[in-house]
C-alpha cells in the first residue's frame, strides 16, 4: 500500500476513512434575505436567529422608553398649558383687584368730605358730588362681585385640576400596583 504510513495497520486505516465518511456535513438551511434565496449553515442560522431575538428585546424596550417619554412629554406640555392659564387667570384677577382698589381709592376721597358743610354752602355741587359717589360704589359693588365670580370660576378649576391628577395618580398606582384597590388605600391612609 503506497500511501500507508509506516507502522499503520489495515485497521487503523479503516478506521480513519469510517471517521471522515463518518462525520455528517453541517445541515444547511434556505432563508430568504431581501428578494434573494440564499443556504446557510445551521449554526449560522441559529445565531441569526437569536441576535433577530435579542433585537427584537432591545427595541421592544426602546419602543416603551420612548412611549413613556412621549407620555411624560405630553403630561410636561399639558402641565406647562394649564400654567399658562393659571397665569392668565391671575393676570386678570390682579387687574380686577386694582380696579377695585383704584375705585375704593376715588370713594376715599368723598368719604373725606364734610357732606354737611358742603351742603349748606353749595346745596347742588353737594348733590352732584353725592351722585358721584353713589355711582362710584355702585361701580364698586359691581367689580368686585365680578372679582368674587372669577375668583370662584378660578378655585372650580384648580379644584378640577386637583381631581384629575389624583384620578391620573390612582389609574398610575393601579397600573404599578396589581392589587392596589379600595383596601390598600384604607390600609395606606
Amino acid at each position: 500500500m503506497a500511501g500507508r504510513q509506516p507502522g499503520a495497520t489495515d485497521e487503523q486505516e479503516d478506521t480513519e476513512t469510517e471517521s471522515e465518511e463518518d462525520t455528517p456535513e453541517p445541515r444547511t438551511l434556505k432563508i430568504k434575505r431581501g428578494e434573494e434565496e440564499i443556504e446557510i449553515p445551521e449554526t449560522e442560522a441559529i445565531e441569526l436567529a437569536q441576535k433577530g431575538y435579542d433585537y427584537t428585546k432591545k427595541t421592544q424596550a426602546v419602543a416603551e422608553a420612548r412611549k413613556a417619554v412621549e407620555e411624560r412629554a405630553q403630561a410636561i406640555q399639558a402641565q406647562e398649558q394649564y400654567l399658562a392659564q393659571q397665569f392668565a387667570v391671575q393676570q386678570t384677577l390682579i387687574k380686577e383687584v386694582a380696579k377695585v382698589e383704584a375705585i375704593n381709592d376715588q370713594i376715599a376721597q368723598y368719604e373725606a368730605l364734610d357732606w354737611n358743610a358742603m351742603s349748606d354752602s353749595d346745596p347742588v355741587q353737594a348733590q352732584k358730588l353725592f351722585f358721584q359717589y353713589q355711582q362710584l360704589t355702585t361701580k364698586r359693588d359691581r367689580a368686585v362681585e365680578e372679582l368674587r365670580h372669577k375668583e370662584g370660576q378660578a378655585m372650580q378649576v384648580q379644584q378640577q385640576r386637583r381631581e384629575q391628577m389624583l384620578a391620573q395618580g390612582m389609574q398610575q398606582l393601579v397600573k404599578d400596583i396589581p392589587d392596589w384597590g379600595a383596601e390598600k388605600v384604607q390600609k395606606v391612609s
